[in-house]
């Protein structure tokens, strides 16, 4: 890794780190940092293996771009595992472009809001937007779009909760997925979805059946069983062109949760 933090606390203010590599390849990690403090503020971490892989360790990170994560595996935007209590923010950040996973969580509390996770459409490694092994994820108010699948989560006994508000999810095959793998193969999974948009070949997938994942007031690509919810095309400015915006006519204006709090210019929340 370019940076190796151990029992450190480190701040990384309008830093640039990139090219991690030779020949051409990626081959070397953007930081390892184990029971450690960090936090970035307007960050770029770019043309690597991977992004910061941090175990055991609180994060801030904001107003960060982490970009073209590169190889035949593991080459994550983000790898957040083993927080061992330790709160981890995303805020305002872009993760885009990579192999595998945009955002990877495993046994962490993580929260990501106000960003964006695109570009990650691999299919042989079906690499997923944000993925969550056990622990705790909170997303809201973020675009996830491009990727192979949208967010994922496993779980091989211990809980994989995941909480998804006022985002939007374009992604290939399936936009929120409680999944199954060789390692992963319990449904102690509980994924909620509240005034979001998911747009998928499917949607919303369940390997344990229907009732590891509500929705409620969303808006689906296939019709999905709860209060408020709706299966109509969301009408963007421009999804083709990245501009996720609703037009004024769009059905998920003024069609979110009417007991959210109200959007800034007093009407009901949009979806």
């Amino acid at each position: 890794p370019a940076i190796r933090a151990l029992e450190s606390s480190l701040l990384l203010d309008h830093c640039v780190i990139s090219d991690i590599t030779a020949n051409g390849k990626a081959i070397g990690k953007i930081m390892m940092a184990t029971d450690s403090d960090l936090v970035f503020e307007s960050c770029v971490f770019a043309r690597a293996r991977m992004g910061p892989e941090i175990a055991g360790t609180s994060l801030l990170c904001r107003d960060t771009f982490i970009l073209d994560m590169t190889g035949p595996d593991d080459a994550d935007g983000i790898y957040l595992h083993d927080s061992n209590g330790k709160r981890l923010m995303l805020d305002r950040c872009v993760i885009a472009f990579g192999n595998d996973d945009g955002v990877d969580t495993i046994n962490s509390q993580v929260t990501l809001q106000n960003s964006i996770v695109r570009d990650f459409p691999n299919t042989n490694g079906e690499a997923k937007g944000i993925s969550v092994f056990h622990g705790k994820l909170i997303v809201r108010r973020c675009l996830v779009a491009n990727c192979y699948v949208g967010v994922s989560a496993k779980s091989s006994g211990p809980l994989a909760g995941v909480s998804i508000e006022h985002c939007t999810i374009d992604a290939s095959t399936a936009g929120v997925a409680a999944s199954t793998k060789s390692n992963a193969r319990v449904g102690n999974i509980a994924i909620h979805v509240r005034n979001s948009i998911v747009l998928a070949d499917e949607a919303i997938r369940s390997d344990f059946g229907n009732d590891k994942i509500t929705v409620e007031y969303s808006n689906t690509s296939q019709p999905w069983a709860g209060t408020g919810n709706l299966s109509q095309p969301p009408r963007f400015i421009d999804a083709a062109g990245g501009d996720y915006r609703l037009l004024a006519e769009s059905p998920c204006v003024n069609a979110g949760d009417p007991a959210a709090p109200p959007d800034a210019d007093d009407s009901r929340t949009d979806i």
